[in-house]
């Protein structure tokens, strides 16, 4: 969970140093007249053309730049996703993961110099950054099925999908602190990161092996219980992927479709919650910064124990746990949603109280559809999660775009109303198909390499027979 935090931090620190950060101003002149009225707001030096001109030596990134530079780790990652489920496919995580993380730590160490050099390099970078982030939800669903027991997905899940919260609450009192330093300056935020990563990477490949059979710190006990249930294609790396099986089964199907819900509503909440309490609810900015963080401290302990809930409530069944964490997680959030649209202007406190207990809500999804997917997907979870993976990328864009078409006066209560309402609608119906066809047992695809290996022996003992004969 640490070196998924790492590779997530580098990449997300960039929200947080942006602020301060300014570019060149080479690329894109701007000559102000020393005579004019114009107030000039840039506090670095500048440089004097002439008696009536001159150029600030760095002027802050526009909007347009900053949507470049963000949008960059959004393509980077939905390219680089299945990719790199591909790699986990043949080479296993152990090399493969440790790849992404040194790319995130080369990036995160030359992105000031590269951001000193323009905006091609400085986006360049960010692709870097984007394509190391891809590896993260494949390596999720990889390194649950190879480590955890068929009891535990729940909880194992949990404590690895944790790093998006993590690395927000780690990283932005970091960065701060840094950037604060007089003889330091944002730069070194990065510079730190990039030299925390290494460290962490380096634990990763002295301690975590794909096979934990042959794992040295591993005890005899351990190993029977993290290989019971498994059968011998689930154990070992065959190189070998179903494609168009995993991506015809329905279940999956549905496990994608649930994910999808819950990530675009949660992604819109995160991303516009702020908006929502000033402009709607009218808190200052202080309230506003204070009311947007609650949520994101709730998470990460919701998560780990609805997790350990999920695995260990013996009073309903497998199927039945699922259902419930997932009609938590998406009803639950549903009904938030829809309820917060109708909080009256006096009641504005109301109206944070359900967003937070709408952000906490969600966070039990990995006792849902999360846990599902590796039920079902076995030896092939990896690229079911990296799906995932994907859909999150996909949201970057998505919730934007539904903030763009729907939302035209930030403070109109009514707009929003409709867009909660709205997401309220997709969130019940995902989960209402999941209802139906969520299962515990493994898919009809995650016994394709048995298949093939037993034909393909079959086949080689026949061609040794005829042989044989022609011998005889």
């Amino acid at each position: 969970a640490l070196c998924l935090t790492s590779i997530c931090s580098n990449m997300i620190v960039f929200n947080f140093t942006l602020i301060l950060m300014k570019r060149p101003n080479w690329e894109n002149t701007t000559l102000l007249s020393i005579n004019s009225s114009a107030k000039i707001k840039e506090e670095g030096p500048f440089v004097v053309f002439n008696e009536t001109h001159i150029m600030p030596k760095n002027v802050p990134y526009t909007q347009s730049e900053k949507a470049q530079l963000q949008y960059a780790v959004g393509i980077a990652s939905i390219i680089s996703t299945f990719p790199f489920s591909m790699l986990y496919t043949k080479f296993g995580a152990r090399f493969v993961f440790l790849s992404a993380g040194i790319l995130s730590t080369i990036s995160t160490a030359l992105l000031p110099f590269a951001a000193s050099k323009g905006m091609i390099a400085f986006t360049f970078i960010r692709l870097l950054q984007g394509f190391a982030y891809g590896a993260n939800f494949a390596a999720i669903g990889f390194v649950c099925h190879r480590w955890a027991t068929l009891q535990q997905h729940g909880f194992f899940l949990a404590c690895m999908t944790t790093f998006t919260s993590l690395s927000v609450t780690l990283t932005n009192p970091v960065a701060a602190f840094i950037s604060s330093v007089p003889s330091l300056g944002w730069p070194w935020v990065y510079y730190f990161h990039a030299l925390v990563s290494p460290i962490l990477f380096g634990f990763w490949l002295f301690l975590y092996t794909d096979h934990p059979d042959t794992h040295p710190c591993v005890s005899q006990r351990e190993k029977d219980q993290i290989l019971s249930g498994k059968t011998e294609a689930e154990i070992g790396i065959s190189g070998f992927m179903p494609y168009r099986a995993i991506l015809s089964n329905k279940t999956v199907l549905i496990v994608w479709l649930n994910s999808f819900a819950d990530i675009v509503t949660a992604v819109f909440l995160i991303t516009y919650l702020p908006t929502y309490v000033s402009k709607v609810l009218r808190y200052g900015v202080r309230e506003t910064g204070i009311w947007s963080a609650v949520p994101a401290l709730l998470h990460i302990p919701v998560k780990i124990g609805s997790g350990w809930l999920a695995d260990n409530m013996r009073c309903m069944s497998e199927i039945g746990r699922m259902r419930l964490f997932n009609s938590i997680a998406l009803v639950g959030s549903g009904v938030a949603f829809a309820l917060v649209g109708f909080v009256p202007d006096d009641k504005r406190f109301l109206a944070v109280i359900l967003m937070t207990i709408n952000f906490a809500l969600v966070s039990t999804n990995c006792g849902g559809f999360y846990k599902c997917a590796t039920l079902i997907s076995r030896q092939y979870a990896h690229f079911v999660v990296a799906g995932i993976q994907f859909e999150k990328s996909i949201t970057l864009f998505v919730s934007p775009l539904i903030f763009l078409l729907f939302i035209r006066d930030e403070s109109s209560r009514e707009q929003w109303r409709n867009v909660f309402i709205g997401m309220a609608i997709i969130l019940v119906v995902a989960n209402t198909f999941f209802w139906f066809f969520v299962t515990d047992q493994p898919a009809e695809f995650t016994k394709i390499v048995s298949k093939q290996k037993s034909e393909k022996q079959q086949q080689k003992q026949n061609n040794l027979f005829n042989i044989s004969k022609t011998d005889i």
